[in-house]
């Protein structure tokens, strides 16, 4: 074979080579339908959270007792959430009222009771009326032990509070579970105080 054979051989396998790897480079950087194994995990997880959520805002309620409260955020059984977490956090905030820009803030954190038949969190509202409106933080000791923290209030108490924030939190190893005020849009959860 001559060497001008040879070199147009070597030239075309060059060539053929060079388009390979530039094809399969281009389809790797291009394929979409495809996640990093790494990754494939966190959204399998990510929809079961969003499930999770959804199946809280489905039942989700808050109902009065006597001068109180109590949000109910679902069955035991139905949510699972006791299990896993062991308090809850509720936040709400004054609807239509602020004092310096900020709005006024009420927090109950409780524990998650698994052994109880619905995942509920006491509102001690009568105990709150009875103290003077301003900025504090107590623990109630009645129907369910619940640590109060009040901030933003000045001088009066607002008439409705709507809920900002639904957190699960697990002591052991610091993992919360949210429900922020985007997913809160669906329900609306509040508390009117004028009666």
């Amino acid at each position: 074979m001559s060497n001008s054979i040879k070199r147009k051989w070597l030239y075309f396998f060059s060539l053929l080579i060079f388009f390979i790897g530039a094809i399969s480079i281009f389809t790797s950087i291009h394929q979409t339908d495809r996640a990093p194994a790494a990754l494939s995990g966190s959204f399998s997880w990510q929809e079961a959270d969003n499930r999770q959520r959804e199946k809280i805002l489905s039942v989700a309620e808050i109902l009065k007792k006597d001068s109180n409260y109590i949000v109910n955020l679902g069955d035991t059984a139905d949510v699972s959430m006791c299990s896993k977490y062991q308090y809850v956090n509720i936040e709400f905030v004054a609807d239509g009222v602020a004092v310096s820009g900020n709005k006024p803030t009420l927090v109950f954190f409780t524990k998650c009771n698994a052994s109880s038949e619905t995942i509920s969190v006491f509102i001690p509202r009568g105990e709150l009326m009875q103290r003077p409106a301003q900025a504090t933080s107590f623990e109630y000791n009645g129907e369910q032990t619940v640590s109060v923290k009040v901030e933003n209030v000045i001088g009066f108490w607002p008439e409705t509070w709507v809920v900002n924030k639904i957190s699960f939190y697990n002591e052991q190893n610091g993992q919360t579970f949210s429900l922020t005020q985007d997913h809160l849009q669906k329900a609306v959860l509040k508390m009117d105080w004028t009666n």
